[in-house]
Formats: C-alpha cells, structure tokens, sequence
C-alpha cells in the first residue's frame, strides 16, 4: 500500500500510477538557482588577486556553478516523485612561486542558494590553502600519529560504507563481514545515516524502492548496528531491507548511504593538533590502494608536517599505510568541526599510528 511508503499530501488523492508525497522540512527547495550563477563567478574572480605579497602567482582554473535536480524513482505499482536543488560553487587556485607550482581548492555547497557561504571566503579559503602547499618537501619515513582533516576524513567512511553494504556482503567481500554487533572502531566513533536531515545534501522521502526513510545509527560508540541494504540483497543476507536502494533511471536497485556522517566529538581541530608531537596532518589523498576485503590500506597523500603540536612545513610524495581495522580501532580523537557540505561527511580526526613512507 502507498500509505506504507510515505504519508499522502492532506489535499491530493491517489492516483492509479502516480503520487506526489510531502517533502521532509526543508529538505528541498527548487529555486532560480541558475540565473545567480554568473554572478557568482563575477564576484569570485574580484576576490582572487593575480600577485600576492608572498611573491607567489595565484590563478584561478575553475569555477563551479548552481544546478537544479529532480529524482522520480520508480516503483512496481506506483510512481512517487519529489524535487530537490543543489548549489554549489568551488575553485581550484593555482599558485607559482620559483619556478614550482601548486594547486588546491575550496569550495561551498548547500540545498539552496542562500545557505552557500559568501563568495569571498570561498576564494581566501582557496587561496589560504594553496599558498600553504608551496616548498612542500618529503617527510622523514617511520611510524607516527596521522590527522586527517575533515575532507580526507570524510574518504574513511566512504570506505566503511563500502564495507558494510549488502552487496558487498552478501559476496563476502568486505572486511566487516559477519561483524554486526561487535566492536569495530574506537568508542569516540559513533556514525549516522540520516536522509530525513532537513536540507541534508542527500535527503529523500523514499529510497529507490519506495522503502520510508528513518534515521539510523550505524555505528555507536565503536558498535556496529547496522548494515546499508536494499530488498535484494536483505533477502541473500536473510535480514530485512534498511532502506538503502538507490537507482538511476533506468538501472536496477544498487546499495548506497544517504546523508552518512561521523558525528563531532568534544576536540577542536587546534587541540588536535597540539596533541601531536610529530606527526602527519593529512590534506589531500591520491590513488585507490585500499583493498576491500582484507581492509589492507596504502594511498599517496599531501599535506603538512606537525611538530610539537604545531603546523610546521608541508609535505608531498609521500604514502600512508596501515589497515582500516585497525585505523578505525585507533581513532583517538574526533573533532568539533563537522561541516556536512557533502552527503558523507566527517570532522577531523586523529589515528594513533599510521606507516608513513617519505623520504
């Protein structure tokens, strides 16, 4: 029954094939997003000076524009359809100074187009962390603390998301398998998935079966409570569907988180870094050497060196290995600074010891 999937709206009365159903708080906002794009790039690019007093050349490559969505996921005897926006706008300096050259980016994303934050911070941001990346050299190789920045951060839970769903799973190709229940990263680590966060970037009514959405914890306090699963395969697991189906038009049903985030904890991002001696602070991640099913981990990274609780130099070329079991079980702090820009989403972190091989 339709009822089953989402409550009708109080003044429309089912179709045969179609039903329109009631948003979730302010999860979607259609809007003229498209008509504020240009000035947005006008504005950015005033922000962006060509030289700056550090003797380094900045340019701006890229600009991101607004855009509008709609998402109609079918179902056996219905049709249900609701619409959503998305505006995001982004940009990628690149700064020169001796002869080397760096990039790096910034950018702001919302459901509606006065959540966005002002262009200017946007481009100083930009600039702020590209500037940074200059004179970058290859750290010393050895074991040592590893923080990863709220972006870089945000990759370890696409990684546990993997893991845990029902495709996955059911093929016995994950490093969580058979682990519902049980203890699978630190007790400072507790994740949700919730597609009804009012403007959340992946908020929806239904999943791509039609399945009532809910808020649920996936992992609490280190526990794991919860696979991400569609129909097919909850019924090769056994178990009952989560309401994790996503689809494109025209594709079957495949498993996928909604807005899937590491809650903050209790640490400021400074006090995070003031607990490192010498250690890593880890910005920007390259490659795909991570291995589903053992959880064995090694990728090419970015960023800058800390010493003595402080930011010192930054460093490239560099590789970062460990396993994600035991990276999840070594979380020892999370930060304040959650900022749920994308549907996955983390504050900055800290694991206890990582492999770091640089120079």
């Amino acid at each position: 029954a339709v009822s089953d999937h989402l409550e009708l709206m109080d003044d429309e009365r089912p179709f045969t094939t179609s039903v329109r159903y009631r948003t979730v708080g302010d999860m979607s906002c259609t809007g003229a997003v498209e008509s504020a794009a240009a000035d947005l790039q006008t504005v950015v690019r005033t922000q962006l000076p060509t030289r700056l007093a550090s003797g380094a050349d900045l340019t701006l490559i890229w600009i991101g524009t607004a855009e509008a969505t709609t998402s109609t996921p079918p179902g056996d005897d219905w049709v249900g359809a609701y619409a959503g926006s998305s505006a995001s706008l982004a940009v990628v300096p690149v700064a020169t100074r001796d002869g080397a050259m760096q990039r790096d980016s910034w950018y702001t994303a919302h459901r509606k187009l006065a959540g966005l934050e002002p262009p200017a911070e946007v481009g100083r941001e930009a600039a702020r962390r590209t500037l940074r990346r200059l004179g970058g050299r290859r750290p010393p190789t050895g074991e040592c603390p590893v923080v990863f920045d709220p972006e870089t951060a945000a990759s370890l839970l696409r990684h546990l998301a993997g893991a845990i769903a029902g495709s996955a799973l059911y093929r016995r190709m994950s490093f969580l398998l058979d682990r519902l229940g049980e203890q699978v990263a630190s007790d400072t680590v507790t994740v949700v998935d919730d597609p009804i966060r009012p403007a959340g970037p992946a908020s929806r009514p239904f999943d791509g079966e039609g399945v009532r959405q809910t808020r649920r914890t996936i992992v609490e306090r280190g526990v794991l409570r919860s696979y991400l699963l569609d129909s097919y395969s909850a019924r090769r697991l056994g178990m009952k569907t989560t309401g994790h189906a996503a689809r494109s038009v025209g594709d079957a049903p495949g498993v996928a988180p909604t807005n899937f985030v590491l809650e903050p904890g209790p640490h400021r991002p400074e006090a995070i870094i003031a607990s490192v001696r010498s250690g890593l602070y880890v910005t920007e991640l390259i490659g795909f050497g991570v291995n589903p099913v053992t959880g064995d981990y090694s990728r090419g990274a970015a960023g800058l060196w800390i010493e003595n609780g402080e930011l010192a130099h930054p460093v490239e070329e560099l590789t970062i290995a460990g396993n994600l079991r035991d990276m999840l079980r070594d979380i020892e702090m999370v930060g304040s600074d959650l900022r749920p820009r994308n549907a996955i989403a983390a504050p900055t972190l800290k694991i206890a010891r990582m492999t770091v091989a640089g120079a």
